[in-house]
C-alpha cells in the first residue's frame, strides 16, 4: 500500500539521529507550492530536539497570506468570516454579526480548527443559551457554521462540525420572533385601524404602511427611498439605497442595500404610484424641510429609523384587530407577497419584485430580473384592493 502523501503545509514523521551526546530531529515537510524539503534541528535529548524542530517548523510561516489549515486559531478564522461578510453585506448587516463573533471568540477563540470537535462546540452553544439566550445561540451557531465553511473550502477540514450540533430550540412558552402576513380578508380593517392610532398618524407612518404593501420594500429601503428614484412617467422606482444608522454618525441614507439581489428596479402598481404622487404634491404644498429629498422623512425632515416604526407597531397590535398576529414592518412586505401569490404570480416574479437573494439563480437570470416586474405590478393592480387602503 503506497505511503500517504504529506498534506500541504505539514511535515511528515520525525526521525532521530544520535550525534555524539546529542540528537538530531529530522523531517520532511511539504510547502504550499507542493514541493518537499528537509528540516533538521539538534537537541540535548530526543525530546529537546523534537521541540526545537517543531519550533523551527512553526516559524517557517508556511501559511502566510491568509491560507487556512487545521492549526489556525478560531479567532483568526472569525476574522476571515467577518472579512468575507463585509464583501457581501452592508455595514449594518455586518455589525449585527460582530457582537456574536465576539461571543464566539471569547468562548472558543483559542482553539485550533482541528480541536473544535462537535462535542466542544455543542458545549459552547449550550453555554451561550444559558447566558445570552436562544436567539444569541442561534446566531452564534450560524457564525460558527460560516467560519467552518471557510475552513472546508480551504481544505483544512473535510466536514463542517457545526452540522453535527443539535438544533437550538426555543421553549414552547417563548414567542417566536417572526412576522406574520396580514390576512387579506382583514387588510382593509387593519388599515382603517391604522388611521386611528395616534403614534402612527403623528409620525406620518400611515402612508408608509400603504406603500410597503404595494411595493414590498424592506423598511430600511422604504425609509431610504428618495424622490430621484421615483419615475412617475413609467411607474417605476429604483431600490438602490437604504436608511441605516452609521456608527458615530447617526442615521444616514447609504448607497447600498442588503444584498446584490436587493438592488433592483421595479414597476409598482398604479394605486401605489398615485399614493406617491399625492404625497409629493403635499410635501411641495406644505413646504416643510426635507434636506435629504426623502419620500418618507420624519415630520421634522430627518431620516426615519425603522426601529421607531417597529416600536409603534408593537405597542398597538391589539388596536389593529389581530392581537394574535406578530405584526412588524416585515408584515407589510409579507402581505405584498401574499397578494401576489393569491393572484397567481409565479415564484420567480415574486422573488424579483421583493428582491430576494437566491444562490441558485445564475448571474444571467439576475441581470434579467427587471423583465418580470411590469407584469408583477399589473398583478397587484388586478387585486383591486390597494386603492381602497
Amino acid at each position: 500500500m503506497p505511503r500517504e502523501r504529506i498534506p500541504l503545509g505539514q511535515h511528515g514523521k520525525i526521525r532521530y539521529e544520535p550525534v555524539g551526546d546529542k540528537w538530531n530531529a529530522v523531517c520532511r515537510y511539504r510547502g504550499m507550492d507542493g514541493s518537499f524539503r528537509s528540516l533538521k534541528r539538534v537537541g540535548a535529548s530526543k525530546e529537546r530536539a523534537r521541540r526545537n524542530l517543531e519550533q523551527a517548523f512553526s516559524g517557517l510561516n508556511l501559511h502566510a497570506g491568509g491560507d487556512v489549515d487545521d492549526r489556525m486559531l478560531l479567532r483568526r478564522l472569525a476574522e476571515l468570516f467577518l472579512e468575507e461578510k463585509a464583501k457581501k453585506l452592508t455595514g449594518g448587516s455586518v455589525a449585527s454579526y460582530q457582537s456574536n463573533v465576539k461571543t464566539v471568540v471569547e468562548g472558543v477563540g483559542g482553539l485550533q480548527i482541528r480541536e473544535a470537535t462537535p462535542m466542544v462546540l455543542q458545549r459552547f452553544i449550550d453555554g451561550v443559551v444559558d447566558v445570552h439566550g436562544h436567539g444569541a445561540a442561534k446566531t452564534c451557531k450560524t457564525v460558527l457554521s460560516g467560519m467552518f465553511k471557510i475552513a472546508v473550502k480551504n481544505g483544512a477540514i473535510n466536514h463542517n462540525p457545526v452540522l453535527e450540533l443539535d438544533r437550538v430550540k426555543r421553549p414552547e412558552d417563548v414567542e417566536e420572533h417572526k412576522a406574520d402576513a396580514i390576512p387579506l380578508d382583514g387588510l382593509h380593517t387593519v388599515f382603517a385601524s391604522i388611521e386611528t392610532i395616534p403614534a402612527l398618524v403623528r409620525n406620518d407612518e400611515v402612508d408608509l404602511c400603504r406603500f410597503m404593501v404595494g411595493a414590498g420594500l424592506r423598511v430600511s429601503e422604504a425609509c431610504g427611498l428618495q424622490w430621484d428614484c421615483v419615475d412617475f412617467d413609467t411607474g417605476e422606482i429604483r431600490v438602490e439605497r437604504q436608511a441605516e444608522r452609521v456608527k458615530r454618525e447617526g442615521m444616514r441614507v447609504v448607497p447600498r442595500v442588503k444584498t446584490p439581489a436587493s438592488k433592483r428596479r421595479i414597476h409598482i402598481p398604479k394605486a401605489t404610484v398615485e399614493l406617491l404622487a399625492a404625497r409629493k404634491a403635499r410635501q411641495e404644498a406644505d413646504g416643510l424641510p426635507n434636506p435629504h429629498n426623502l419620500v418618507f422623512p420624519l415630520p421634522t425632515g430627518n431620516i426615519r429609523e425603522g426601529n421607531l416604526f417597529e416600536k409603534h407597531l408593537r405597542k398597538n397590535r391589539a388596536a389593529l384587530g389581530y392581537p394574535e398576529l406578530v405584526l412588524t414592518s416585515h408584515s407589510f412586505r409579507k402581505t405584498c407577497a401574499s397578494i401576489l401569490e393569491a393572484q397567481g404570480a409565479s415564484t420567480l416574479a415574486i422573488r424579483d419584485y421583493l428582491g430576494h437573494e437566491d444562490a441558485v439563480l445564475t448571474e444571467k437570470v439576475y441581470i434579467a430580473r427587471n423583465l418580470h416586474t411590469v407584469q408583477t405590478a399589473k398583478t397587484l393592480d388586478a387585486w383591486g384592493g390597494l386603492a381602497d387602503l
